[in-house]
């Protein structure tokens, strides 16, 4: 027999594990012999997720998500300056 007060463990509970890399070539020029703006754009990447949950402490489930693409990503320009010193 159990008696006393404890914590609620219904519910469900998770934790996640996100992986990313990709490729972006992209131009540099320089201003002046300090000063730098640089232009990229991402054309490759690779995703990698894992979701566990657990549900009332009893129930588990596991989720793995991949996905990777190969073409210009125009969302994905990048705009930069940069300061040598």
């Amino acid at each position: 027999m159990v008696s006393g007060r404890g914590e609620d463990l219904t519910g469900t509970y998770s934790t996640s594990t996100d992986f990313s890399i990709g490729m972006a070539p992209g131009m540099v020029a320089f201003i002046n012999n300090y000063t730098a703006v640089e232009v990229s754009i991402g054309v490759l990447g690779f995703n990698y997720g894992r979701t566990r949950q657990h549900t009332n402490q009893v129930y588990k489930g596991d989720t793995t998500r991949n996905s990777a693409n190969f073409r210009i990503n125009l969302f994905s320009i990048g705009l930069g300056i940069a300061f040598y010193l």
